[in-house]
């Protein structure tokens, strides 16, 4: 699910959406210090694995899964 950050640069409804997640992929051009600090420390309590986009597009996710979970 993508969350997008309001006008104050808050995640809108980040808890709801991370209590569903299993895994959270976050891009490292489009979010703030305190929401990535957030981030860390939620997944890092919940046991959920974070793993960072170098660029927000499809490519990113792409080349994330590669890396996160191999399949050859």
């Amino acid at each position: 699910m993508h969350c997008p950050l309001d006008a104050g640069g808050q995640p809108a409804e980040l808890s709801i959406i991370l209590k569903r997640a299993d895994v959270v992929f976050h891009s490292l051009e489009d979010i703030s210090a305190e929401t990535r600090r957030y981030l860390m420390a939620y997944c890092e309590r919940a046991e959920k694995p974070l793993v960072p986009l170098a660029e927000s597009s499809l490519a990113g996710l792409r080349d994330a899964l590669g890396t996160w979970c191999p399949l050859a």
